[in-house]
């Protein structure tokens, strides 16, 4: 790396040890890196000496004898083909390459497992959330689609303050109306209402755990249980903020800049 490069690096720095201290959030964000940090690690620990077919089909199979896929027809062999013909994978992106300095090799499981829509939700976040696009209405009736029965909604709109928001977000959950207020983030989905509906579902025994890759989210339910299960034994990094670039993902403010050949240096900034 340049010295010109080296030193916009330590300028970037600076100031996000500056806002750090400003949001009072240093803490926090170590806490989050340390985590990161950690599933990569047990990423390559596990699955580091595999070929990108070897652990496709070691997480198919996985992900299989926990009930995923029983609604499709996908073999080993479809799911193979779909993650190589539907994504752009390269030096630079490719997360079954266990290579040293590959961030996206711990989210190498969710291209496999993602395959299995009717229990799963993998998309990315923006979408054109406008006053009239009605995208939190579709978001919450596929949300509730792959919810195996434990969150039907019925009577789902929104309505717009103006173009800038806020918006309320209306639906019927067991005979009981429901509204939230939600910040406009751009076009992006506000994920804050996933906090939301995990608290009334509460006593069902499930909950919707979610993993952020970039500006895209992968959401299934599942019982705690189960994800400290899934955790474990895949070292998939649930509930970590998600990366917009500049953007906000719940009360998580985030900074993210590419430098240099797709190495990236991620500050994360966290406020309460």
């Amino acid at each position: 790396m340049s010295p010109k490069k080296i030193g916009a690096v330590v300028l970037i720095i600076a100031i996000c040890t500056v806002l750090l201290k400003l949001i009072g959030g240093s803490s926090h964000s170590d806490n989050i890196s340390e985590t990161m940090e950690s599933n990569i690690r047990n990423s390559f620990y596990k699955f580091g000496m595999m070929t990108r077919q070897q652990r496709i089909q070691d997480a198919f199979n996985y992900y299989k004898q926990l009930g995923f896929y029983k609604d499709t027809q996908l073999t080993v062999e479809d799911v193979t083909e779909k993650i190589n013909k539907e994504n752009q994978f390269s030096q630079f992106f490719d997360p079954f390459s266990p290579s040293e300095e590959n961030y996206y090799f711990a989210f190498g499981d969710l291209f496999v497992w993602g395959l299995d829509n009717s229990k799963t939700w993998f998309k990315d976040l923006e979408m054109d959330v406008v006053e009239g696009n009605n995208a939190y209405v579709k978001t919450l009736k596929e949300w509730s689609d792959i919810s195996q029965g434990e969150f039907i909604l019925t009577d789902v709109h929104e309505e717009w303050k103006s173009t800038e928001g806020p918006v309320n977000v209306y639906f019927t959950l067991n005979n009981k109306q429901y509204k939230y207020k939600l910040s406009k983030q751009s076009d992006f989905i506000n994920m804050e209402i996933l906090k939301d509906i995990n608290k009334l579902i509460d006593d069902t025994g499930f909950q919707y755990y979610s993993i952020a890759m970039d500006q895209s989210v992968f959401v299934v339910l599942l019982t705690e249980n189960e994800k400290e299960r899934i955790e474990s034994d895949r070292a998939v990094p649930f509930d970590l903020p998600n990366r917009n670039s500049a953007g906000t993902f719940g009360s998580v403010l985030l900074l993210d800049v590419q430098i240099y050949h797709g190495t990236r240096f991620h500050y994360i900034l966290r406020r309460y």
